[in-house]
């Protein structure tokens, strides 16, 4: 009789032991951390090539502000992804219970409200809002799919500033549907376990230390365990498919676009007369463009399989407005009006999106461009931008692998790289400064390349918008802008003028009958990369560009020279540098180049990375000195 009562007794005890006491944690996993991930189960069961259950139980504890950032609890969901069974829990550092969060507590809304037209993604949505560090967020729910084009991946680590002290991923599926699997910093095989029907694959990540974050490192997901998957066979909303391979893959793209590039004859008779007394095929294809974006906007549209397949160009044509699917299909429709072949192409955009996995076939995108070749030549058409240049993709999609989809299927292509010297920021400048060390100032400046992104967008606003935004990135300390002016390029290249007239209110420091002033008026260096003693990961650099100041600074008729800098060249694996001085009677022109070079680069060339942005920076502060002519 005493045994029974024993067990109870000891059962007892364990359930009343709080989970996750602080205390209990490993001190290794405090080192860098903001927050920690005590538990994570989770279990993706497939019970068909179009149904599924995704099961998650996941504890954080968040030991301090900075860790907030882990603390929400996100579910997406949608008419193909139902939510189930939804659990949440607050404990203290000790691991007492704080509060168990009640369903009408959590928020729920439409996930893409602020940008989609047509949109039935929804978001579930909880933060605990805590002043009390640490504590730690428990919460488990179940999602049913109805319809399978991804399966999830594995992901424990997430950011950096995260330590794991355990994490496990279970993936379940008959044994008649096969998938594919891509592992990323792990060296264990799954541990399979088999029954008469079904087989079960399981990952499992123990005290993994946070990663301290560090600047200009590889993309994140390079440097932790991660583990993707991709179903062979699948089915969405009764499109089935494969995606085994980039060729099978595109087909089904294919058949989702099927006989959805027919165009009104009135359209069709628009493009051809459009066209009619041009020759030159570069030309057509610009003016069709053109016209696409005169006649179009973008919206976006995000419902079941309608965020994977366009309308159709007909509805285009007649409402006017499309995603980037739908208006890339349009843009389609109208070349092959005038017998130009063009391509439906995915890619990942974003500028600081991750490749792609160009040898893992599996939904990987986010956008579509066209793709239209000529002779010796690709061009690349972006269509949801009613204002970007014929032919300018700029970092949102330049340089990068994407899917083109023709007519065998898939295939993987390259969208255009723009090279350092492409990049451009050229400026001119006279600067005429008065024996008080005020000035006035005339600027012009020409963006192009991918510099025309910094810029671009300044045509977009108002006035009033404008010239605050001009003040915003102006780095002088006093200054009044007098006229301004942007002039885009005739020919529609990538590629705008920025011209200025300001006046400088004591540009120059007055001194003992002297004016110091720094001949670099709106070019420094105004930053460099920390310096780090254990620099753990390589060193990434993502932008290529030239940026040259040539400024003429007409001094006072009663003063010299009495002190000009040294002309310099700074020569490093991450660019160079250099900067002339010319004296002539009664002025003095500076010039300013910088070229920084795009790449990878070992962990142990970071304190050279930091040496030469601290010499640009220390050039780029030098005075002229000019003194009274006695």
């Amino acid at each position: 009789m005493c045994l029974p009562f024993l067990l109870l007794s000891m059962m007892a005890w364990a359930n009343s032991v709080p989970k996750y006491n602080i205390s209990k944690l490993d001190d290794k996993l405090r080192v860098n951390a903001d927050a920690v991930t005590r538990l994570e189960e989770e279990t993706f069961k497939v019970k068909a090539i179009d149904e599924a259950k995704l099961e998650v139980h996941r504890a954080i504890t968040i030991l301090n502000q900075h860790g907030d950032n882990f603390a929400p609890l996100y579910i997406s969901y949608d008419p193909q992804r139902k939510v189930k069974n939804i659990s949440c829990t607050i404990y203290d550092a000790k691991g007492e219970v704080i509060k168990k969060v009640k369903k009408n507590e959590m928020e729920d809304f439409s996930s893409n409200a602020s940008y989609s037209l047509y949109d039935d993604n929804r978001m579930i949505y909880y933060m605990y809002n805590s002043h009390q560090y640490p504590y730690t967020i428990e919460y488990s729910y179940e999602i049913e799919f109805d319809g399978l084009f991804y399966y999830p991946d594995w992901d424990p680590v997430g950011a950096d500033q995260h330590a794991v002290e355990k994490s496990v991923f279970s993936i379940t599926t008959p044994k008649d549907i096969s998938y594919r699997y891509k592992v990323n910093n792990i060296h264990e095989d799954p541990v399979i376990s088999t029954s008469d029907e079904v087989q079960t694959s399981t990952w499992t990540l123990e005290n993994f230390a946070a990663l301290k974050k560090e600047p200009l490192s590889p993309e994140f997901s390079q440097l932790v365990p991660t583990v993707y998957f991709a179903p062979n066979d699948f089915e969405f909303e009764g499109y089935a498919g494969n995606m085994e391979s980039w060729e099978n893959f595109g087909l089904w793209v294919k058949k989702l676009n099927a006989g959805k590039d027919i165009l009104p004859e009135a359209t069709q008779d628009e493009v051809l007369k459009l066209i009619n007394h041009v020759d030159d095929k570069r030309e057509q294809i610009r003016l069709i463009y053109e016209y696409m974006q005169s006649k179009t906007r973008y919206v976006s549209i995000q419902l079941g399989i309608g965020g994977y397949q366009p309308f159709d160009a007909i509805t285009v044509d007649n409402v006017g407005y499309g995603d980037c699917k739908a208006l890339t299909n349009y843009t389609k429709a109208l070349l092959k009006t005038a017998g130009i072949d063009s391509y439906y192409t995915l890619i990942r955009a974003g500028a600081q999106a991750s490749p792609i996995f160009k040898d893992f076939p599996s939904t990987q995108f986010n956008h579509a461009i066209l793709c239209v070749p000529i002779e010796n030549d690709t061009i690349w058409l972006e269509c949801t931008d009613q204002k970007i240049p014929f032919g300018y993709l700029g970092y949102f999609t330049s340089d990068r692998d994407v899917l083109i989809i023709d007519e065998d299927g898939g295939k993987i292509g390259r969208t255009k790289s723009y090279h350092r010297d492409e990049n451009l920021q050229i400026r001119s400048a006279v600067v005429s400064l008065a024996e008080e060390g005020h000035g006035k100032a005339e600027v012009l400046t020409t963006y192009q390349g991918l510099q025309y992104d910094h810029i671009s967008s300044i045509l977009e606003v108002t006035a009033s918008e404008q010239e605050m935004i001009i003040y915003q990135k102006t780095s002088i300390p006093n200054f009044t802008l007098n006229q301004y002016q942007y002039i885009k390029n005739a020919e529609g290249k990538a590629s705008i003028k920025e011209k200025l007239e300001i006046s400088l209110e004591k540009y120059a420091q007055s001194s003992n009958s002297r004016l110091f002033f720094t001949p670099n008026l709106l070019n420094q260096l105004d930053g460099t990369p920390p310096d780090l003693k254990d620099r753990m990961h390589d060193v990434v650099t993502t932008k290529a560009f030239v940026d040259t100041d040539t400024i003429t600074y007409l001094i006072p008729e009663n003063m010299h020279p009495e002190y000009i800098p040294e002309s310099s060249i700074i020569v490093s694996d991450f660019g160079e540098y250099s900067i002339t001085f010319k004296e002539e009677q009664g002025k003095i022109v500076y010039t300013r180049t910088f070229k920084a070079n795009k790449g990878n680069f070992p962990s142990s060339s970071y304190a050279e990375l930091v040496e030469f942005y601290e010499r640009v920076a220390q050039k780029d502060a030098q005075k002229i000195v000019l003194k009274k002519s006695t």
